[in-house]
């Protein structure tokens, strides 16, 4: 078994199994995880108060064999906010950063980690960040002002299709089953 302790910014966190979460962060060490949160479900949990999106933590990770971005399970998070979104202070901010994280989430493969990136995504979860969503793509490579849709050639597209990591335009989207798929994200915003 091996262990880790580093800083983190939860992303998402998803139901496993009965009573247990996958958890999705962004680590400073390993870039982008996804973890098992045993028993996060619990109403005893000592975990799930600091496993939710937008949390900055310090967590220890706990792997088999080695950290190759596979098996690991959450054994111990501690909040390092003083409160929880603090400077996030208005909906429209908490909105459109839970929209940036859902992007990163959705367009960074795991264990790749990026300091500059990293920076961007914890000034995001103290409320430092500018909340810009262009910030975000052109970060990550991807900038909406010079793209076109993927499938017909449109310029100006409505969408980015996370899973593809493609833009697209609102009619090929609907196609695709944008926007109520998880896996869109609408580049108007």
């Amino acid at each position: 078994m091996v262990e880790l302790v580093t800083e983190a910014v939860v992303f998402d966190k998803e139901d496993l199994g009965e009573s247990d979460s996958r958890i999705f962060l962004y680590t400073r060490d390993l870039g982008k995880i996804i973890a098992k949160a045993k028993s996060a479900r619990k109403i005893t949990s000592k975990l799930a108060a600091h496993l939710q999106p937008l949390n900055y933590i310090t967590v220890r990770l706990a792997a088999k064999k080695d950290f190759d971005g596979r098996g690991f399970q959450i054994t111990d998070a501690l909040l390092r906010n003083e409160a929880p979104n603090s400077r996030i202070n208005n909906s429209d901010n908490l909105k459109k950063a839970i929209k940036i994280v859902r992007l990163i989430n959705l367009a960074v493969p795991e264990n790749t980690p990026d300091q500059a990136l990293w920076n961007f995504i914890y000034q995001l979860s103290a409320g430092e960040g500018n909340f810009k969503l262009s910030d975000a793509f052109q970060l990550l490579g991807f900038n909406p002002a010079f793209a076109s849709c993927e499938l017909c050639g449109k310029g100006k597209p409505d969408y980015f299709f996370g899973e593809k990591e493609i833009f697209v335009c609102r009619t090929c989207g609907s196609g695709l089953g944008a926007p109520r798929q998880e896996n869109f994200i609408s580049v108007n915003d």
